[in-house]
């Protein structure tokens, strides 16, 4: 899934699970990506509970 930002706007996604997806065994992967050069700023992970 791809969530355009605005400069300098915060903002909250919500995530639905798959169907058979099972949430102990799952983690959630996000990354600042700059859209022209393709780097990336910054990325973090987090377990699903």
């Amino acid at each position: 899934m791809t969530v355009p930002l605005a400069q300098g706007v915060d903002g909250t996604v919500i995530l639905s699970m798959p169907p058979g997806m099972v949430a102990s065994r799952t983690s959630i992967i996000g990354y600042v990506q700059d859209p022209s050069s393709m780097a990336i700023f910054g990325a973090a992970a987090i377990a699903y509970r």
